[in-house]
């Protein structure tokens, strides 16, 4: 299973300065022929200790475990917002 790409990314409106929280559609690949598309729901959060902290709040249900999915999520997340691709 892998990330391919996380597609119409769009920033809610949220009154805390410190949080921002994101809609999309991540790509997936689940095996050499299967891929699909999953809505997901997802947050960073900027904490004076630790960094930033990301989180995958919803997502679509699919016929796959859910924890490799939301890591695998989590990392290109984080790819994204290093790149400065995150709206």
């Amino acid at each position: 299973m892998r990330v391919v790409k996380i597609i119409n990314i769009v920033r809610k409106d949220v009154p805390l300065y410190y949080r921002n929280k994101y809609s999309a559609i991540a790509e997936l690949e689940l095996s050499e022929t299967k891929l699909i598309n999953i809505k997901i729901e997802f947050a960073v959060e900027v904490t004076p200790i630790s960094g930033k902290v990301y989180s995958i709040e919803e997502i679509d249900d699919i016929d796959y475990p859910t924890i490799p999915v939301k890591k695998a999520l989590v990392q290109e997340i984080q790819n994204y917002d290093r790149e400065g691709l995150l709206p």
